[in-house]
């Protein structure tokens, strides 16, 4: 019973975290920016450069959690909790990538 249990709550943690980034990714993506004042303005200056980077880096973070969730599952009982720590870290490093590859998508960042 006990082994079920942990089995169907293995997900949760790289579910959340997948969650989580994609939502930020999301916020990030609605940032106000400034672009520089020049005619014609550079392709990184389009009103939707941010929100199609921002959609793409959320489908990558779908998959990789995705990926990672199935691996978990596909995992040996023994080595389940290493490739849980393996796929959380994968997900949270390219979360992190995707928050950054958005925030830097276009123009200056207003704080």
């Amino acid at each position: 019973m006990t082994r079920t249990a942990s089995l169907i709550r293995a997900w949760v943690p790289t579910a959340a975290v997948t969650v989580g980034a994609a939502l930020l990714v999301a916020l990030v993506a609605q940032v106000p920016e400034i672009c520089p004042a020049i005619d014609p303005a550079p392709p990184s200056c389009a009103p939707d450069a941010r929100e199609s980077v921002a959609l793409g880096w959320t489908l990558v973070l779908v998959a990789t959690g995705a990926i990672a969730i199935a691996a978990i599952y596909l995992a040996p009982s023994q080595g389940r909790r290493r490739t849980m720590s393996i796929a959380l870290t994968t997900v949270a490093v390219m979360s992190l990538i995707a928050i950054g590859a958005t925030f830097l998508a276009s123009g200056f960042v207003l704080l």
